[in-house]
C-alpha cells in the first residue's frame, strides 16, 4: 500500500465490494488484533457535503476515521493496479508523470451512459480487492480506546456496507453549498458534479436509508452538535459498544484524524 496511513485516515471507495468481501469486513468490525469489538458508524452524504469538516468539529469523542476515497486514490498509485488500468482503458489515462490521471479516468467512468457504467464496473473489478483489504486493516488497527470507527465511503450504501455498520448518519447539505464547495476545492462545474453523482444512488434514497440525519445547512458548530447527539445514541444502543462508553465520552477529547486539507 502506497503511503499506508493509519486507521485515523479518511478515504472513500471507488469500488463495489462483493459478498465475500463484505463478510471479511464484518469480521473486522467484530474483532481487531486486540480482540476489541469496534462500533462502526457509516457516514453518508452527497459529493461535497462537507463530512470531513463536520468530523473536525466534533469534540467529546475518541474517533478513528477510515476514509475509503483516500484509500481508493492510493490504490491508483500501485504499480499492478496502474498496469491493469492501462491495459483496460489505454495509456491515455496516464499523466505526464506516468501516474494515473484521476481527472481523465473520471471522465471515462462517471456518468449515466451505458459505456460509463461499464467502465465503472471494470474499474471496480480492478481496485476493489485492495480497497477492501485496507479498510479491513484500518478497522482492525483502530486504537483500543476509541469510542467508534467512522467509515466515510462515497459508495457505502451501493457497496452493501450498511449491514456492517451499527448506525448510518446522513450529512444533508444543500445543493448550492455543495456546488460552491466542489468548485472551490476541485474546480468542478455544477454539470460535472451532477455527472459524477449520476453514478451513485439518488440522494433522497441515501437519506431514507440512514437512521440519522444531520442538517448541514447552518453553522458547522450546529452540524457537529447534531452529529455528536446521533453518535451518542448509536453508542448507547449498539451491542458492540462498551457499556460505559456513552458515559466516558463527555470527558474525552477527540483523537485528531489525519485528514486531507480542505
Amino acid at each position: 500500500m502506497c503511503g499506508s496511513a493509519g486507521p485515523t485516515v479518511f478515504t472513500s471507495a471507488v469500488a463495489i465490494i462483493s459478498t465475500n468481501e463484505n463478510n471479511n469486513l464484518q469480521q473486522a468490525t467484530n474483532a481487531g488484533n486486540t480482540g476489541v469489538r469496534r462500533v462502526v458508524v457509516g457516514v453518508v452524504g452527497g459529493v461535497g457535503a462537507g463530512k470531513s469538516s463536520v468530523f473536525r468539529a466534533i469534540s467529546g469523542f475518541r474517533l478513528s476515521v477510515v476514509d475509503a476515497d483516500r484509500i481508493g486514490h492510493q490504490q491508483l498509485q500501485q504499480a499492478a493496479v496502474r498496469q491493469a488500468l492501462v491495459q483496460r482503458f489505454g495509456s491515455s489515462i496516464l499523466g505526464e508523470n506516468g501516474e494515473i490521471d484521476r481527472r481523465i479516468l473520471g471522465s471515462l467512468v462517471f456518468g449515466s451512459t451505458p459505456e460509463s457504467q461499464q467502465n465503472l464496473a471494470a474499474l471496480n473489478e480492478l481496485v476493489r480487492p485492495g480497497i477492501r483489504a485496507e479498510i479491513h486493516r484500518q478497522i482492525q488497527q483502530a486504537p483500543q480506546e476509541v469510542d467508534a470507527v467512522l467509515l466515510d465511503a462515497a459508495l457505502l450504501l451501493e457497496a452493501g456496507w450498511a449491514a456492517e455498520c451499527d448506525g448510518l448518519i446522513f450529512i444533508d447539505t444543500p445543493l448550492v453549498l455543495r456546488q460552491q464547495r466542489v468548485f472551490l476545492q476541485r474546480g468542478w462545474t455544477a454539470d460535472e458534479l451532477a455527472r459524477r453523482e449520476a453514478s451513485q444512488w439518488d440522494l433522497a434514497k441515501k437519506r431514507q436509508a440512514c437512521g440519522f440525519v444531520v442538517d448541514n445547512s447552518g453553522t458547522l458548530e450546529n452540524s457537529a452538535a447534531q452529529f455528536q447527539q446521533h453518535l451518542a445514541t448509536v453508542l448507547r444502543t449498539s451491542p458492540r459498544s462498551d457499556s460505559t462508553s456513552s458515559d466516558r465520552t463527555a470527558d474525552r477529547t477527540a483523537i485528531p484524524a489525519s485528514l486531507p486539507p480542505q
